[in-house]
Parts: structure tokens; C-alpha cells; sequence
């Protein structure tokens, strides 16, 4: 599958340490590593911005979106320079975006070579907590329920909503490994997590399901994405800012449709 291209360069094959084709290559590398870990589109502008002004590069333009990176410069032999690189996953990674953001720091502060990002990049642990079962299981669990008890609901709410969010933990996780679009992830997850639902409270659930409902659906709230669109827009990227506000809105229609169906077949 195209998802599974890897897209870093060779050290070896550069014509240099300073070969500015290969570097750009890995200087995307890191851009699309942040966009991948949740980095705001100024943010990695910015970075890119930073690390081609540091190694004397002339005429620098860069351009991001959520699914698109796009730079051009001038190197020191007057040579223009253009790379493009397309961004197909998008996921929020606070620990491994942190590690990106001191590298770029690093590559600014001394202009490092090919094969030095190279080993760094390829050295850095991606820290992601997504695939580690016993890590998100109980996040999944206690944010559900937390969630369902915050609103009003029992402890044996808290406890149901919480069981059904270990069930949406492991749809997440077979989305991840199938690739699959993330509206049709949320459609399904919601669809079955309150078909769960229903068919609980057909059996004769003594507590309050919709509290258990809201617990559900509080996991698939897409806040995060919402409030980088707003920051972006501010920031001036406009685009950015809205692809990410209709991808939340398409989001949150996933949602309602996932959830209507159960309840209207299934009645109130």
C-alpha cells in the first residue's frame, strides 16, 4: 500500500554532506514526522522556515496544509531547489512532536549534514502510546466513563460506558492497522458502540443509557482538530484552517449518523 512507502533518503547516495537536495528530503522527513504527531501547519512553516534560513538558503517559500508540504529555495550556487510531499495520516503525538521540535532546534543551532539527521531521525524512538494495549485500555476506559459520570450518570454507567470504550479502542486500533478513513472509522465505531448500547438497554438495563451514550461519544469528539483550526486560522493560514474545521464538522456528522441509525431501528 502507498502508506507503507518509506520516503527517507540514502546518506550514501548524497554527493555531499551539504548535498541541498538530500537535505530537503529529510527536512520534509521531519515536517511530515510533526503534521503526523499533531504539529500546527505554522508550526512546521515555521520550523522549515528556520532550518533553510540557517544554512544560507535564499528565496525560501514554504507552504503547508494538513495533507500537503510544499518548499522551493535558492541554494548558494543559485540552483532552485523544489520538493513536495504529500501527508497521508494525521494523529496527535505530544512526546515524539516534542523530540521533532528539538531536533529542528538542533539542525538550526549547528547545520548538520546528510548522514547526522539521517541517524537522528532514524535513532529517535516514536514513542507512540496508540499501539500499547495496557496503556490505552484504561485511558479508554476511565475517559468513557469519566465522561458518563461527569454528566450525571451512575457509577454502573461510568462502568457500562467504560467497557463499551475498551470496544472502541479496538476498533481505533484495527482502523489504524487497516488504514481505514478516518469518517468511516468514526461512522462504524459510533454505529457500534451505540448498537452496544441499545441492545443493553433491550435487556432490561437498570440505569440511564444515554449517560452511557454520552460517555461514548465523548471519545470521538474531535476538540483537538477544532480548536488547531480556529489557532490556525489566526495565525493567518486560512486554508489549513478551514480544511481542518470541515474535517471536524464532517467529523461530528459521522458521529450523528452513527448514532441515528441504532436508535432509530432500534427505537428510543
Amino acid at each position: 500500500m502507498i502508506f507503507d512507502i518509506s520516503t527517507r533518503v540514502d546518506p550514501k547516495k548524497a554527493k555531499s554532506e551539504q548535498d541541498s537536495h538530500y537535505l530537503l528530503s529529510l527536512f520534509l522527513d521531519i515536517a511530515e514526522e510533526m503534521l503526523n504527531s499533531g504539529a500546527e501547519t505554522n508550526r512546521v512553516e515555521d520550523s522549515l522556515f528556520r532550518i533553510l534560513k540557517s544554512y544560507g538558503y535564499e528565496k525560501v517559500n514554504v507552504f503547508c496544509i494538513p495533507e500537503f508540504i510544499s518548499v522551493s529555495f535558492e541554494d548558494p550556487n543559485g540552483e532552485l531547489i523544489t520538493q513536495t510531499r504529500r501527508v497521508y495520516t494525521i494523529s496527535n503525538n505530544m512526546n515524539h512532536l516534542e523530540d521533532l521540535n528539538a531536533l529542528s532546534r538542533y539542525i538550526v543551532k549547528n547545520q548538520p549534514g546528510v548522514t547526522d539527521i539521517h541517524d537522528r531521525l532514524e535513532n529517535m524512538p516514536p514513542t507512540s502510546y496508540s499501539s500499547n494495549m495496557l496503556i490505552m485500555a484504561p485511558v479508554y476506559f476511565f475517559a468513557s466513563g469519566g465522561f458518563a459520570f461527569f454528566f450525571h450518570g451512575s457509577l454502573l454507567d461510568a462502568l457500562v460506558s467504560g467497557l463499551i470504550g475498551i470496544v472502541i479502542m479496538l476498533l481505533a486500533k484495527f482502523s489504524m492497522l487497516q488504514n481505514v478513513n478516518k469518517l468511516l472509522y468514526t461512522a462504524v465505531s459510533a454505529l457500534i458502540a451505540c448498537l452496544i448500547a441499545m441492545i443493553i438497554s433491550r435487556l432490561g438495563y437498570p440505569g440511564n443509557i444515554d449517560k452511557v451514550m454520552i460517555g461514548n461519544v465523548m471519545l470521538f469528539i474531535p476538540g483537538l482538530a477544532l480548536t488547531t483550526s480556529f489557532r490556525d486560522m489566526l495565525c493567518g493560514d486560512i486554508i489549513a484552517g478551514l480544511i481542518r474545521m470541515m474535517e471536524s464538522l464532517m467529523i461530528a456528522a459521522a458521529i450523528a449518523v452513527g448514532y441515528a441509525i441504532p436508535i432509530f431501528f432500534l427505537g428510543r
